[in-house]
């Protein structure tokens, strides 16, 4: 595991304990991709200061061939940084193999409930069954929200 990968920790059994361990390894991979994005800005500033440096018409010979050395060396290391955007130890990725066929991704429409507009058909679900609507009302919010769905071109 390099600098950039995020660390693993075994999957827990009970709910409540997996849910934290989302959210921590979720925590763990935006650090981790902070960090390449640190690295990223350096590399790319170290650069440009290598560049700004062989700029200068008042550099010695030996300043010159340190500031070609140092940009030679700088863009390898970008390059190289550049190869760890998505890296991932081997232990990571056979959790995602194990893990994989089980996984489901639903086209977003207004009927997932991670949509806005899916939020907004439950919230009228709940509220229908809860009788807080009558159908007819119930219905005219259904077709309120097709209607703006449709003028918006949002699912």
């Amino acid at each position: 595991m390099n600098r950039f990968s995020a660390e693993r920790k075994p999957i827990p059994d009970d709910k409540q304990t997996t849910d934290q361990w989302f959210v921590d390894s979720l925590q763990a991979h935006r650090d981790a991709m902070f960090r390449y994005q640190e690295s990223l800005d350096h590399w790319t500033a170290k650069i440009a200061e290598a560049k700004a440096t062989l700029a200068r018409e008042d550099i010695s010979l030996g300043d010159r061939d340190a500031a070609q050395t140092d940009l030679k060396r700088f863009e390898d290391y970008l390059k190289d940084t550049l190869t760890k955007e998505y890296d991932l130890s081997p232990a990571q990725l056979a959790d995602y193999q194990s893990m994989a066929p089980g996984l489901s991704f639903p086209m977003a429409s207004p009927f997932v409930a991670w949509t806005e507009t899916g939020q907004n058909v439950e919230t009228l679900r709940r509220r229908f069954v809860d009788g807080q609507l009558s159908t007819q009302d119930f219905i005219r919010e259904l077709q309120h929200i097709a209607r703006m769905v449709q003028l918006e071109d949002v699912n």
